[in-house]
């Protein structure tokens, strides 16, 4: 199985940090591939459509050129506004992917907007989008989505790094809220999608992920400790639940 990586709001490949080294253990990996949206990382440059949509017939010019050079069949995992995009790719190019990961994420009509991104989330990012201290910046953010971990010297070193080489533009990440924020649950998708969220989750909350589930008629696990950033939080659940769901059976 081949796996890409799709991020979240703001965030580019380079966020994952360690999780693909943790998703390429598994027996079923064959090579994990982590790819920006418009408007961050290596794409930094670009305009963020305000279409999720867009964002994605973007990546998937570039994900073609890597199915041509990486035989065997595709999985995506998407955490947040990247499962927005993992499922709209799945709606709409029904046979690209066999599975589909999607990490605390949400739909307009699958929550209230303070369950999509709560009070204290937009107070903090409404700050922080102008705050220079890029380290600063990052050990408030991450204080916000990580429950589970302390935040180290090296984490918060990586990320500061992330944003100085790579910043990104405040009018694109507007951009990316309002795709984020119009962006609507397809009625089905062809791929098997798991459904995995943390209940400490302090930006988007749990029950928006298990209203997606009620509605695809797909699996859904509860981390009862994790926040926002499951990959940060725990790695190792997330790499059980995939195992778990889609291979011990078989």
């Amino acid at each position: 199985m081949n796996w890409l990586l799709l991020r979240g709001l703001a965030r580019d490949s380079r966020h994952w940090y360690e999780f693909p080294e943790y998703v390429e253990k598994m027996k079923s990996t064959q090579k994990v591939f982590a790819i920006d949206y418009l408007g961050v990382g290596s794409k930094n440059d670009e305009k963020s459509p305000l279409k999720i949509s867009d964002y994605v017939e973007d990546m998937r010019d570039e994900w073609l050129k890597l199915k041509e050079e990486n035989e065997g069949p595709w999985s995506v995992i998407g955490i947040s506004m990247g499962g927005m995009m993992a499922l709209d790719w799945c709606e709409r190019h029904a046979d690209d992917f066999e599975h589909a990961v999607l990490l605390n994420t949400s739909t307009s009509d699958s929550g209230k907007i303070y369950h999509r991104m709560s009070l204290e989330a937009m107070r903090t990012f409404s700050k922080l989008i102008f705050n220079k201290n890029h380290r600063e910046r990052e050990r408030k953010a991450l204080s916000l989505t990580v429950k589970m971990k302390d935040l180290s010297d090296d984490l918060l070193d990586a990320y500061a790094t992330y944003f100085e080489e790579r910043p990104l533009n405040r009018v694109n990440f507007v951009r990316q809220l309002i795709a984020a924020s119009h962006y609507r649950l397809p009625k089905k998708v062809k791929a098997d999608v798991l459904l995995l969220a943390g209940k400490q989750d302090k930006l988007a909350h749990y029950k928006c992920s298990v209203e997606i589930s009620k509605r695809l008629g797909a699996t859904l696990e509860l981390h009862e400790q994790a926040g926002h950033d499951l990959p940060i939080d725990d790695p190792e659940w997330i790499i059980k639940k995939i195992e778990e769901h889609y291979f011990d059976s078989k």
